[in-house]
């Protein structure tokens, strides 16, 4: 297939290509150049995403329409003139006679070209061949029969010049026409590219430079810039501590603090996504001539934001979600609207996509805001140490071809615009961060050396009798323990229970509710890597559950013991105390 779709369009032209010289006994007089700028013709794209798959290749400058043609109309003008001093005639008389080969020319834009002749749509979308001027009004401009007219993964587009219906002069000496290949949409996903050029190429030549003087151009014009820049489409997300009054207050701002209780200190966070150049965004209305009657029915028609949620423990649900799109001032965009696909993230679901509706601005670059207002987790009894990372990229995904470079056309495969999933930032960026516990204890000394030891006993009191009829007066929970030791050498280390943890009372590393964890710091110590056998200083206890209570002893296995306090540190801000 891959040998097919390459080898016969270039045989195909060399067969016309020859039928044609034989018809008139010579080259055919025809050259081809692509269009500068003017003329009504829309100039180039000034910027496209390096991860899109539909991106046209040209378009009114900064997305303005221009020569009645819409932003991503995909458009290049070719002109071609008789440059040979004598008269192109046909001499095969009769109505009805099938036209004479002049030329093959061919349009290479050296990327993907991700659409083709019926597709996206109907007669009036797709790769195809319009506004036939000139000379072109009678001698008309095709794409060759018998063959698929685009190369896709060579980035190639043949189209054929021929003579009229029936016998005179069809082409005559110094004419010229000119025509438009419009609605070639290309893949700039991998290519590296910072710009985008097209190049004609007449009868398997590399263009000719004579011709053009026929109008009015000096220098080599058989190539065109199409696309003026190539740049990533989205900057990276950012959860900033300081928000626009007409996005949320200052308590919904930066990222969200949860625990268990559902009393984290924090359950809102927020999300800010810009754009990188201004015409980014589109609705429906604003992409590649706009309308969903141009695209695959069921395909979406306008650029997406999705944003890809990870690290959520299997009970959490982030919810309250919503969108809002401004400019960079943080003034509400009024004639457009950004819509998300749900109010809510789970494990199970954990992307949100953005849509955009009526008529996002063009000329200034917008910000996507997404606003989370609750977290909650009525399943769990455990949180990982890790928190839940956001991540955004353009959609709809998809790839650009399919694996033997045909056209991919179908509803859920083909849709317009279609992008390289790219997500940003690579390692996710923080939304709700896990506090390492509910409780912190403080055993302000503690020793291991010398026949000494430390006995350390904690207890998940989320049980007891002190609520109606008897039941616990708080919610029963199982957590972990984490531990940081603070040796008087300088040495700070860190660990936390697991279910090959040393000591007694844990349940897989889980301390549950009415149960006591009893561990010798000599135990605690070798678990968390420390091999001295030594230690002096003090201890931090947090719990990934509320009311831990503890007891501490030193002792050393010839009758001394002497306990050492354990305190119950709510927080820094409120007085200490041996709240035992």
């Amino acid at each position: 297939m891959v040998f097919k779709r390459i080898f016969m369009p270039v045989f195909l032209m060399g067969i016309i290509f020859a039928m044609g010289s034989m018809a008139y006994a010579q080259t055919p007089p025809i050259d081809c150049t692509l269009a500068s700028v003017g003329g009504g013709l829309p100039g180039p794209t000034a910027r496209a995403t390096a991860t899109g798959h539909t991106e046209p290749v040209a378009a009114g400058t900064d997305a303005t329409p221009a020569g009645g043609l819409a932003p991503g109309g995909g458009t290049v003008r070719v002109r071609c003139a008789n440059i040979s001093g004598f008269d192109v005639t046909s001499t095969t008389a009769g109505p009805g006679f099938s036209p004479t080969t002049l030329a093959i020319a061919q349009i290479s834009f050296g990327v993907t070209i991700t659409n083709g002749t019926a597709f996206p749509g109907s007669s009036n979308v797709g790769i195809r061949i319009i506004n036939q001027a000139g000379v072109f009004a009678t001698t008309p401009v095709f794409f060759p029969a018998g063959a698929d007219p685009v190369n896709r993964t060579g980035g190639t587009v043949t189209f054929q010049i021929s003579t009229a219906a029936g016998a005179g002069t069809v082409w005559p000496a110094g004419s010229a026409g000119t025509f438009d290949l419009a609605g070639v949409l290309v893949s700039l996903n991998g290519t590296g590219k910072t710009n985008v050029t097209a190049t004609v190429f007449i009868g398997g030549a590399t263009g000719y430079d004579t011709v053009c003087t026929s109008f009015g151009d000096t220098g080599s014009c058989n190539t065109v810039n199409v696309i003026t820049s190539v740049l990533p489409g989205l900057k990276d997300p950012t959860s900033p501590t300081t928000i626009p009054i007409t996005v949320g207050t200052a308590a919904q701002a930066g990222t969200a603090n949860f625990n268990l209780l559902n009393i984290g200190t924090k359950q809102t966070f927020v999300v800010r996504v810009e754009e990188n150049y201004q015409d980014m965004f589109k609705s429906a209305s604003q992409f590649n001539g706009g309308g969903l009657g141009v695209f695959p029915v069921g395909g979406a028609a306008n650029t997406e934001v999705q944003f890809q949620f990870s690290g959520i423990p299997a009970g959490l649900i982030i919810g309250g979600c919503n969108v809002l799109l401004t400019d960079q001032s943080g003034v509400l965009i009024t004639t457009a609207a950004a819509l998300v696909s749900a109010a809510s993230v789970t494990a199970l679901a954990p992307t949100l996509t953005v849509n955009f509706s009526g008529t996002v601005s063009q000329a200034n670059v917008d910000v996507l805001w997404l606003l989370c207002n609750t977290v909650n987790d009525p399943t769990d009894t455990v949180l990982p140490a890790a928190g839940v990372t956001v991540q955004v990229s353009l959609a709809p995904a998809g790839a650009a071809t399919s694996s033997t470079g045909g056209l991919l056309n179908t509803v859920t495969t083909g849709q317009v615009p279609r992008y390289q999933l790219a997500l940003q930032p690579a390692a996710g960026l923080l939304v709700v961060a896990f506090p390492p516990g509910a409780v912190s204890l403080l055993v302000p000394f503690a020793t291991v050396g010398g026949g000494y030891n430390t006995g350390i006993a904690i207890s998940n009191t989320t049980s007891d009798p002190f609520g109606a009829s008897g039941a616990s007066s708080v919610t029963p929970q199982n957590g972990t323990l984490s531990f940081t030791f603070y040796d008087n050498s300088g040495t700070v280390t860190k660990y936390t229970t697991s279910a090959s943890s040393p000591g007694g009372g844990l349940a897989g590393g889980l301390l549950n509710s009415g149960k006591t964890y009893v561990v010798n710091l000599s135990e605690l110590l070798t678990a968390a890597g420390l091999t001295s056998g030594t230690f002096t200083g003090y201890i931090f206890v947090t719990t990934n559950f509320t009311n831990a209570h503890g007891a501490a002893y030193v002792y050393n296995g010839a009758g001394f013991t002497s306990a050492t306090p354990v305190l119950v540190v709510a927080a820094r801000t409120t007085p200490e105390g041996l709240d035992q």
